[in-house]
């Protein structure tokens, strides 16, 4: 069975809003920088990367055995 996050729990997460923007607007240019948004959240933030991975069950190597 799979663990449900509230909405809470999920926003109060430090790692949720820099993933959630580096993913979904990777393409959003910072004029003044003359970077994107991924390469500036990149820069600016630590994204724990085992914390996204369970909140998106990904597991390694599943696309690479699996994607024909």
């Amino acid at each position: 069975m799979k663990h449900m996050i509230g909405c809470v729990e999920l926003l109060s997460n430090s790692n949720f809003m820099p993933w959630f923007l580096m993913t979904n607007f990777p393409e959003g240019i910072d004029n003044a920088k003359e970077c994107s948004l991924m390469e500036l959240i990149q820069e600016t933030c630590i994204i724990d990367k085992e914390w996204i991975d369970n909140l998106t069950s990904y597991c390694d190597g599943v696309f690479d055995e699996n994607d024909g």
